[in-house]
């Protein structure tokens, strides 16, 4: 199907089409602003161009895209900016009926919309852009132009009742039959019809037309009065109202009732203006009287609608009870509004409503609205994007964090201002609805008139406030709170100089008093025992500095806190080598490691981390070993259960000799070991996922095995069930030749190089295990520090001999010169160490002195 070119200027060119709610198409052009077809399923119905900056439309002539959002919206990006075009908006509906009032609507069964209106006959609209099919009075069909009211009947005649006399729309043609000719007709108010005919309400009374013999009476008891309005209820009874006030029923059972007015200060006399049905419950209906509100009636019960929303100071003509949005429509002298449980909506020109008072609504099968009014005929289809709201200030309240709640007082005022928006409606427009939650009691819904919350708590407790946002659309914000923790209000206490003191405050004042009391005696007291713990501490001998063996204690742990936090980080999905020079503190990071990975709390795993020494470890019983290490540590888990224990004692290292024992075995038992610590896991801690951790000491041992049990333990690590385990692994020089095809074993690590301490780092080695014992003089530091040249096992050495030479003294400031008897102490030793070294016949080729000043390996 093809479309004609919407632009007149032939050299303006398509930027963009879009389809939008498949009732029309979008074009724009480079020259000549934006057009729209109007679509009647896949035809065109109309065309209409939004024009140019020439043409008072669009700014600008060149529009660059057009695109639709999910509310219909339309938006135009051009080369000045963006603009937006609210279809869903109310929208005049053809220039036929354009400022042309109309007096009534209706759908009739096939779908099209019957628009009666003041002057211009009958028009019939089969889609919402197709142009409208229009009767006018011809002398021999429709009598009259003026239309008041429309029906259709279950033969599907569709009738009219005009200025002259009532006619009815029967295969493509009015008819008006003799009795309807009646001068009594020509200013009918409202007209209803059901299987048996036509009921008429006229300014004489309520009339009955007879479709079986075409012949029309007065029904008595509205003889002389004037008929004000007339609707069915779901359960077909026929609702009556007189000029005089009174209400009737008329009953399935062909009975007439008189319906009791409500009882409110309203005069008797008050006319109904408007009926509207209600399908639940079952026989309700929504009852406008003239400047006097608007009213349910269910179950034989009166229920006022108003709540202060001053509905009924205008005079109502039209009434929607539209169930699938839980709401109602009124149409009025001054205009439209829209009322559900919360509040009312009110629609004026500046959402688009031109219609000045509004006549008649209807709801078509799409869900949008028509609304005929005394200036024509109006579409309107709700958008559904949701405004939002957020809490702006707090006055007259504190944040708690302890309490996540803002703090108040009884009595004192307290304001919370709010931050709003919505894409579509105008700010103005905006409701804010909030209620308060105490305890069991829960207030109900309030409109914010100033839009903003303005309260005082009477009662101590916990309060909670919720609110949200209403636009025109009746569309709600998600539901929003913060909450208020009530206290007592603050009683003053006079105190002299001072004046009036919180009580509170004042308590504090003696508080404060009395701790600076004691706090001055415990400060008196630490100096003593701080002067008996140091001289105590000389006495005996204290010397907290570790020599030849790896740190195990935490608080003795200096310098590779951030190294230690990094391997940490990375052993989740990782494994890490270690290398560095001997006594470089390789042992003692792997004793922290396993001491950290026990106590750490990750989120997602848990650690069963163990230290394993292969020195003196041969090959033929490397694995046998490895599960024993690994065994005996499962074995001592906190509350293993016996089931596990008895898998423990039946696996294959038990029974297997140490030098027969293969990576094959060793695979099996570990599978049943990862499974019992799995199964420990999930009991003790749930949610998380194993990494079984192996820190591997003296690594330089298997870089010296044979090719093939090296490739052995990397396969162990390429198993299925190696996403549980892990390792850190530790040598000075692990060999790295390799003539095999195959990966070689050490490639699977992340290598990381331990370097000497900074002279940061070294300084803290030094002075931390002895701060508030003894002190070090800047020269004493320094000249430790230059000899140690940041080797860990060096400051440890210096430390300890010049500790010990200061206790000699009953000192307990360390100065240079004990620097210098320690320096002396350790090069004596380091060549004593030599000298034994060079006079032993070396049985393993491990053992090798390298420098004149080295130490002993242990």
């Amino acid at each position: 199907m093809s479309y004609p070119f919407p632009f007149g200027n032939d050299v303006a060119s398509i930027t963009a089409i879009e389809v939008a709610e498949k009732d029309s198409i979008w074009v724009t052009s480079n020259g000549a602003g934006a057009a729209q077809f109007r679509l009647a399923g896949k035809e065109i119905a109309s065309m209409r161009s939004w024009g140019s900056a020439m043409q008072g439309g669009l700014t600008a002539d060149n529009v660059r895209d057009v695109v639709t959002d999910q509310d219909g919206s339309v938006w135009f990006a051009t080369s000045v900016g963006v603009y937006r075009y609210q279809p869903w908006a109310f929208l005049d509906v053809g220039d036929i009926v354009d400022a042309l009032p109309v007096n009534d609507l209706m759908f009739d069964r096939l779908g099209n919309l019957w628009v009666a209106t003041a002057g211009e006959g009958v028009q019939v609209r089969s889609d919402r852009y197709r142009q409208a099919t229009v009767y006018l009075p011809d002398g021999i069909g429709l009598p009259g132009g003026t239309i008041y009211a429309l029906q259709q009947d279950e033969l599907g005649r569709v009738w009219a009742a005009t200025n002259r006399g009532i006619a009815y729309y029967e295969s493509q043609k009015w008819r008006q039959p003799p009795a309807l000719r009646n001068e009594a007709l020509t200013t009918v108010g409202v007209m209803r019809a059901d299987a048996l005919g036509l009921w008429i309400g006229t300014a004489g009374g309520l009339l009955r037309y007879q479709f079986a013999n075409q012949s029309i009476y007065t029904e008595p008891l509205t003889r002389g009065q004037s008929i004000t309005a007339m609707e069915f209820d779901s359960l077909g009874q026929l609702w009556v109202a007189g000029g005089n006030g009174a209400i009737w029923r008329y009953t399935t059972d062909q009975r007439w009732q008189r319906v009791t007015r409500p009882a409110e200060p309203m005069p008797s006399d008050t006319p109904v203006a408007v009926f509207a049905p209600e399908s639940e419950p079952p026989g309700s209906m929504l009852v406008a009287f003239r400047s006097g509100g608007v009213y349910r009636y269910q179950n034989s019960t009166w229920i006022s609608l108003e709540k202060s929303r001053k509905i009924g100071e205008q005079r109502i003509y039209a009434l929607l009870s539209d169930p699938a949005t839980d709401s109602i429509w009124i149409g009025g002298e001054t205009g439209l509004t829209r009322i559900d449980s919360y509040g009312v909506a009110r629609f004026d020109s500046q959402d688009g409503l031109q219609l000045g008072a509004v006549r008649a609504i209807v709801r078509d099968a799409s869900g949008g609205y028509w609304f005929g009014g005394d200036r024509g005929l109006a579409y309107y289809t709700p958008e559904q994007g949701k405004p939002w709201v957020h809490v702006a200030e707090v006055r007259g309240a504190d944040w708690q964090e302890q309490s996540q709640g803002w703090g108040a007082h009884t009595d004192v005022p307290i304001e919370v201002a709010f931050t709003y928006g919505d894409l579509q409606t105008n700010a103005a427009k905006l409701q804010i609805f909030s209620r308060l939650l105490h305890d069991d009691e829960v207030q109900s819904w309030q409109l914010l008139p100033t839009k903003m919350f303005l309260s005082t708590f009477a009662t101590p407790g916990r309060y909670t406030l919720e609110f949200m946002v209403r636009d025109q659309a009746l569309n709600y914000s998600p539901v929003q709170s913060i909450d208020f923790v009530v206290t007592p209000a603050p009683v003053y206490v006079a105190v002299p100089i001072l004046g009036k003191v919180e009580s509170r405050v004042f308590q504090l004042l003696v508080l404060f008093g009395m701790l600076a009391v004691v706090g001055f005696g415990f400060v008196s007291f630490e100096i003593v025992q701080h002067r008996r713990r140091v001289g105590e501490a000389v006495a005996r001998g204290f010397n907290p500095y570790i020599s030849g063996e790896p740190v195990r204690r935490e608080d003795m742990f200096f310098g590779r806190h951030e190294l230690l936090q990094r391997i940490v980080s990375t052993l989740h999905n990782n494994s890490i080598m270690i290398h560095g020079e001997r006594r470089i503190g390789k042992t003692t990071l792997l004793y922290q490691l396993a001491n950290t990975l026990r106590q750490i709390n990750d989120r997602d795993y848990w650690f069963a981390a163990l230290y394993v020494d292969l020195e003196g470890t041969t090959e033929t019983t490397f694995f046998h070993f490895l599960m024993e290490e690994i065994a005996h540590h499962v074995y001592t888990l906190d509350g293993l259960d016996t089931q596990y224990l008895a898998i423990l004692d039946g696996l294959h290292y038990h029974a297997a000799p140490a030098n027969f024992y293969s990576d094959r075995e060793f695979s099996r038992d570990l599978r049943q070991i990862i499974a019992i610590l799995e199964a420990y896991g999930a009991e003790h801690r749930p949610g998380k996922q194993l990494r079984l951790i192996l820190l591997m000491d003296e690594m330089d041992t298997v870089s010296r095995f044979n090719h093939l049990v090296q490739q052995q333990l990397r396969r162990i690590f390429m198993r299925e069930f190696a996403v549980s385990l892990g390792a850190v692994v530790a040598g000075i020089e692990i060999s790295k030749d390799w003539e095999r095809i195959e990966s070689p074993w050490f490639n699977m690590f992340n290598e990381i190089a331990m370097q000497p301490f900074t002279r940061q780092e070294s300084i803290q080695l030094l002075v931390e295990p002895v701060r508030g014992y003894y002190l070090y003089e800047p020269e004493a530091l320094d000249f430790i520090l230059q000899q140690s040249d940041g080797r860990p096992y060096r400051l440890q050495q210096y430390g300890l001999e010049a500790v010990n030479e200061m206790l000699r003294h009953k000192r307990r400031r360390i100065t240079q010169r004990d620097a210098l008897i320690a320096h002396q102490i350790i090069l004596e030793n380091s060549q004593l160490g030599v000298s034994a070294v060079t006079a032993l016949e070396p049985e393993s080729p491990g053992l090798i002195a390298t420098a004149p000043n080295a130490t002993p390996v242990g």
